[in-house]
This record gives C-alpha cells, sequence and structure tokens, in this order.
C-alpha cells in the first residue's frame, strides 16, 4: 500500500485519495541470520561495516569467519533501503537509496569467495485510477515509471585484502573497478473488484528492466563525476548489456467480513513469463511461483501473519502506531539454483514515519 504500491501492482494507489506522506522509510534485511550470530556478533559485525570502523586486519578476519559459514552459491547478506515519498489523488512518488551486499561462492571453496557491494538510486512516479462498473464491482488501473542508477563494484576476497597493509574498508571500496548503469522500470497493474471480500488482480513487473553497464573506472574515480552515466558510454573503459526479464503476476485475494473474525487471505502467482524455464534458478518447481498468504488484525494497531513464499516459510507482524508503522517479518530463502537445495534465513526490518491526511 502507500508508496509501496509502486513497486508491486500501481493498480493500488487507486485506493488512495488523500495525501500521505513517509519521511522516511528504513527498511534493513539480514540474511543467514541463525547461523551468522551462532559464530560472530553480526549486529556488532554490520554497524562497524556501515559505519566505516573496520580496519583491514579486522575485516579480513570477520569475512573468514564469514566466508567459512555462506555455502556455495549466490548468497545475499545485507541489504539496507531509505526512502522518501508521498502519495496524493492516485499520484505516487517516492525516492529511494539502497546498499546491497552479497557472497558469491561459485566453486564450494572458501579462498575463491568473492564478497560484492552493490549500489542503487533512483525516482518512482505513478498513478493509479478507479472505474466503478456497478454497484459493488470496481476496475482500478495503474502505472509507474522509475528511473535507477546502479553501480556494482568489483568482488573481494581474502587474498584481495591480504595485499594491503593498512587503510579502512571504504578507502579500499575506492580503489575497486566500479560498474554503473541506468534502467527504466516500468509496472503496469489492474485491480478487479467483484464485491466487497473478493479482489483479483495482474501486473507486468519490470518492463524495460535491461540495462547497459560502463565501465568509468574505480569506484572514486566514478564518485568523482557521477553524472557521467547520462552520457552513456562515451567517457567508459568498456561496457556490457545486461538483459532481463519482467514478472507477470496474478494474485487473487479473500477478505470476508465477519463479525468475530477477519482475515485477509492473498494467493499469487508469480514470474509466469519464466515458468517452465531454467536460467540461473529453476523455474520448472511449480512451488517457485507460488505464494499463499493469511493476516489478520489481534487489535486495532496489530496485525499478524503467515505465509508460503515461493516455497518458504513466512512470519509477519505490523505494529501501526501512526505516525509510526513497525513491519518486522522472518522467513527462509533458496541460495542455490534448485528450489529447497539450500535454504538461508532472513530478518527484515523496516520502520517508518509518516503522515496521513485520512486519518
Amino acid at each position: 500500500t502507500g508508496v509501496s504500491a509502486l513497486y508491486y501492482n500501481p493498480a493500488n494507489l487507486a485506493e488512495h485519495k488523500g495525501f500521505t506522506f513517509d519521511f522516511p522509510s528504513l527498511n534493513v534485511g539480514v540474511y543467514g541470520l541463525a547461523r551468522l550470530q551462532k559464530s560472530m556478533d553480526v549486529f556488532a559485525f554490520i554497524k562497524e561495516l556501515v559505519c566505516g570502523n573496520l580496519d583491514i586486519a579486522s575485516m579480513i578476519d570477520k569475512l573468514s569467519k564469514l566466508f567459512q559459514i555462506m555455502n556455495y552459491g549466490v548468497n545475499p547478506f545485507l541489504n539496507i533501503q531509505a526512502d522518501v515519498g508521498f502519495t496524493v489523488k492516485g499520484f505516487g512518488f517516492d525516492v529511494f537509496d539502497s546498499v546491497g551486499m552479497t557472497v558469491y561462492n561459485m566453486s564450494g571453496l572458501t579462498n575463491n569467495t568473492k564478497f560484492v557491494p552493490e549500489f542503487a538510486g533512483g525516482v518512482v512516479i505513478g498513478y493509479g485510477h478507479k472505474f466503478q462498473l456497478s454497484e459493488k464491482a470496481t476496475l482500478s488501473f495503474g502505472i509507474s515509471q522509475g528511473l535507477v542508477m546502479r553501480t556494482y563494484v568489483k568482488g573481494f576476497g581474502i587474498s584481495d585484502l591480504q595485499e594491503l597493509t593498512g587503510g579502512n574498508i571504504f578507502d579500499f571500496l575506492k580503489g575497486r573497478q566500479t560498474a554503473v548503469g541506468l534502467q527504466f522500470p516500468t509496472n503496469i497493474g489492474f485491480t478487479a473488484s467483484i464485491s466487497d471480500m473478493l479482489k483479483m488482480s495482474i501486473v507486468y513487473r519490470g518492463l524495460h528492466t535491461g540495462m547497459t553497464v560502463h565501465n568509468y573506472g574505480t569506484l572514486g574515480d566514478w564518485m568523482s563525476s557521477p553524472f557521467k552515466i547520462f552520457k552513456g558510454g562515451q567517457d567508459s573503459h568498456g561496457s556490457a548489456r545486461i538483459s532481463e526479464t519482467g514478472s507477470l503476476d496474478v494474485g487473487f485475494g479473500f477478505n470476508p467480513k465477519w463479525k468475530w473474525f477477519n482475515p485477509r487471505v492473498e494467493v499469487d502467482f508469480v514470474n509466469l513469463t519464466k515458468y517452465g524455464k531454467t536460467e540461473y534458478f529453476d523455474y520448472t518447481n511449480f512451488f517457485s511461483h507460488l505464494r499463499i498468504g493469511v493476516e489478520m488484525f489481534l487489535v486495532e494497531f496489530l496485525r499478524v501473519g503467515v505465509g508460503l513464499n515461493q516455497g518458504r516459510l513466512n512470519f509477519g507482524a505490523t505494529l501501526d502506531l501512526w505516525p509510526l508503522v513497525i513491519d518486522v517479518d522472518y522467513g527462509w530463502y533458496d541460495t542455490t539454483p534448485t528450489l529447497g537445495e539450500a535454504m538461508t534465513d532472513r530478518l527484515s526490518i523496516n520502520v517508518k514515519l509518516g503522515w496521513d491526511r485520512a486519518k
């Protein structure tokens, strides 16, 4: 809902006729938390990493433990996103910035493990409009357009850090080769409300998500003149094209208005454009496309939920004490191509401050 509708189904913006303002929304996701916490204080490590307080010697020690825990595959480790946005009379706008850190281990050997930071920032605008078809039936349409800049820093392992004798992690990162690209993702969505209790939706997310990435030298070189990306490959040392397929999702929602019990049940079939295909991940398994969730209010300001998210169990809770809203969810995710082969847990916490004129 709200600004998040821009990223999922922009038709949801049609429900927001009042003015809402989120300032800001901060989301932190930590992967592999259960395993990491047994071998090191993962929250202290993240704090030192983000604040730049890790020197090279400490970084080598911490990463050695991290690499030993992470198994074969593409293992997300940390994701932080902050955004500010508003909605008014069906229009939505959002500005965001994110940092992601992923551990790549394609051979199973610790010495070949790479730690890859990624940065992204951008703006998204959207609009949703509702059509009244009958007394109870409505059809909503929405579209959103984004401009996203993605920055990929060359991965590094233990051997790369051992060559250094001093400096902190940010000084080290500034010397790494960097690739930068622009994306212009478009989301288009429809939601049909057949009655007060039943809804159906269809949304195509990530249209035009492919991009050309350019190498402008090191991260330090790039940071000295970040807007050169709008010149394309004019000042680059080399370029490469990344092609991505958008996602076609179909959903059904059921929200009965019972006297003592008022659950919300949703069933979604996601990534249908990839059904039956095998890229890095195996999309031939039916459960890799299925999401089922049940959510209900315990009290007026607290709702809880449980879901099966593409073959993985998730639990969540939302505490709505406007202007403060706190979302917490915990679940499991695959980090290998085959569904269910290797699971890692993820804890996600979202804290949002905002103002809602409708309330």
